[in-house]
């Protein structure tokens, strides 16, 4: 049982990752100072924006992946 749910906890992880991995934002504002609601995380230098909303915030290095090339 405890193998199950260990492999079940991979299988929707590897699920979240490959499909957030695969979206592309219709806007990505980078090398800024974006302030955010998060206290352990108030500032961040990144954003992607697909539609109206905010599909991820972070690094220039880490949100660049959602720019389209």
């Amino acid at each position: 049982m405890k193998n199950l749910i260990i492999v079940l906890s991979l299988i929707a992880m590897l699920t979240t990752f490959s499909c957030t991995r695969n979206k592309k934002a219709d806007l990505v504002i980078i090398n800024g100072k974006v302030l955010t609601i998060n206290k352990d995380n108030p500032t961040v230098e990144a954003i992607a924006v697909k539609g109206e909303t905010i599909i991820a915030i972070g690094t220039t290095s880490t949100i660049s992946k959602y720019i389209e090339k």
